[in-house]
């Protein structure tokens, strides 16, 4: 395979590996909206109970941040829930 096509290649499994974390990452962060909305929580409110800015909670919604386990286990806790991880 020439060195062109490896690229091509390359490119486009980092592209599937973004999008794969792109959408999970839209998926957590929809499942925290929908808890703090439950909850009667605004942004600001979840923000301070998990000793963080509402402009992470705001970017953590939108599906936009990577977040760690430990920043969600805040969250979680924040909101009165336990965070679950699955592997299918």
């Amino acid at each position: 395979m020439s060195v062109q096509r490896k690229r091509v290649a390359h490119t486009a499994n980092n592209k599937k590996w973004r999008d794969r974390t792109f959408s999970l990452a839209k998926v957590i962060g929809e499942e925290v909206a929908r808890a703090r909305r439950a909850s009667g929580m605004t942004q600001q409110e979840l923000a301070r109970h998990a000793k963080t800015r509402q402009a992470n909670i705001s970017r953590l919604e939108r599906g936009i941040q990577n977040p760690s386990v430990e920043f969600l286990e805040r969250v979680a806790q924040s909101l009165g829930k336990k965070l679950q991880m699955k592997i299918k």
